[in-house]
């Protein structure tokens, strides 16, 4: 996987339709919308931390599209686990979005080049 990837300015819809017939485990980094930037505020307050986040859009199996919210600390980069305490021993956390998705690649495997 390339050291150098670009978090994308796209909708959910958008990614959808750029990411149909491709082959499984093909994903895109995008900004998250709107409610997406609510959580992440929502989360830096809960946690008193500074938080970024991004989504990562991939194909699995049978063409289904799903998501993952990502969420990077001062800890690190890490996969949001639907648990607000983000000090809790389930999340792991690795020093660059490149470590977190080699950590994954049996799901996300090649990003997309827009």
């Amino acid at each position: 996987m390339s050291d150098k990837l670009t978090i994308n300015h796209l909708s959910r819809i958008e990614a959808e339709r750029r990411l149909d017939k491709q082959p499984v485990g093909t994903f895109i980094l995008r900004e998250g919308d709107e409610l997406n930037q609510r959580i992440t505020a929502a989360l830096a307050q809960g946690n008193h931390e500074v938080l970024q986040s991004c989504i990562l859009t991939v194909v699995e199996p049978d063409q289904k599209i799903s998501e993952r919210f990502i969420v990077h600390t001062p800890k690190g980069w890490t996969i949001y686990q639907d648990n607000p305490d983000l000090h809790d021993a389930q999340y792991h956390f690795y020093r660059t979005m490149n470590e977190l998705l080699r950590s994954i690649e049996s799901v996300a495997k090649r990003p997309l080049n827009l």
